[in-house]
């Protein structure tokens, strides 16, 4: 007889991790820039609505934080839902 273990995964949790990971790479690593971005598409485009509501605090901190790349300023923008694109630079 074999055994099966049910392994549960906090999926919300993992995302959370891994942007957190990513942003402080890109922060540090230029080469990382485009994975983290790559990363907030596709999560944003999540049906999770947890998951979506994890991207969109991460890219608030992000741009509360402030970045040094104008470009990557606007980048984050961009995710954000239209009503709320009006934040300051």
């Amino acid at each position: 007889m074999s055994k099966t273990t049910d392994i549960y995964v906090d999926t919300v949790r993992q995302c959370q991790r891994l942007l957190r990971l990513l942003h402080y790479c890109q922060q540090h690593y230029t080469y990382f820039t485009e994975l983290y971005f790559h990363s907030l598409e596709h999560y944003i485009k999540s049906d999770n609505d947890k998951i979506t509501g994890i991207v969109l605090q991460q890219i608030a901190s992000h741009l509360f934080e402030g970045t040094n790349n104008e470009n990557d300023h606007q980048r984050l923008i961009k995710y954000l839902p239209s009503s709320t694109t009006t934040i300051p630079s």
